[in-house]
């Protein structure tokens, strides 16, 4: 069943290495919406996250990879937090620099905080730039980086005095890197903008919305030029 499970997309042809993609379903999705419903719901032996992580665990004993990418539900919501909290992995905070945007995320570490949870997944948190326009990019990112600096700073970093450090705080300053607030940028181009099949995309498109996020990414978790962890 597991090795039903998984896809090479055609556009993986070309890589020197493999993408395997495990879609939400089939070539005839027959009653998806009823079992998305069903998918979510807790039984008497264990909850759906321990069976979620179940499954990621026999995936990854069959395909081997290097990174395992997991989509999680966008938005506030329970499924989303779940995954969050309940997987021991890194989490990517995707985000624009809007003021709705910044309330919700504001929501959500308030949330954690509430519950016990932000000590124990803050050090997990990367916060990435989705979207940077291509005008003004410096600009932008700069503020970005103060919004995402405030988010942090007010609800998972801690309070730190300066007289009293003893060097195990969590806490950054606004120009430090790398460190949670500092955003991963995904630039804005026209050719991703203009929904063009990932088939017919040109390496540069791609190298000009995804490189910079791509080697910052390589960095933070310590990937090297091979696909390979350190």
């Amino acid at each position: 069943m597991i090795e039903q499970m998984t896809v090479t997309p055609a556009w993986t042809q070309d890589f020197e290495g493999d993408v395997y993609v495990v879609p939400a379903h089939g070539s005839d999705p027959g009653e998806y919406l009823a079992k998305l419903g069903r998918v979510y719901m807790d039984t008497t032996n264990e909850p759906w996250t321990t069976r979620l992580e179940r499954l990621l665990n026999r995936l990854e004993t069959h395909c081997d990879p290097t990174v395992v990418l997991l989509e999680s539900r966008n938005g506030l919501h329970d499924i989303a937090a779940a995954t969050v909290t309940h997987l021991d992995a890194e989490i990517l905070l995707f985000a624009i620099d809007s003021a709705s945007n910044w309330t919700d995320y504001n929501i959500l570490f308030r949330h954690w905080q509430t519950h016990g949870l932000a000590s124990k997944i803050r050090e997990r948190l990367s916060i990435v730039s989705a979207l940077t326009p291509e005008l003004d990019t410096e600009q932008y990112l700069y503020r970005f980086q103060e919004q995402a600096w405030d988010l942090f700073r007010d609800n998972l970093y801690d309070n730190v005095d300066p007289s009293n450090e003893s060097g195990t705080e969590f806490s950054f300053a606004l120009d430090a890197d790398p460190a949670p607030h500092n955003p991963l940028p995904i630039h804005w181009t026209r050719g991703l903008a203009s929904g063009a099949s990932l088939r017919n995309l040109e390496t540069t498109t791609v190298e000009q919305a995804y490189a910079e996020f791509l080697r910052r990414f390589d960095q933070l978790f310590k990937v090297d030029n091979r696909g390979e962890t350190r």
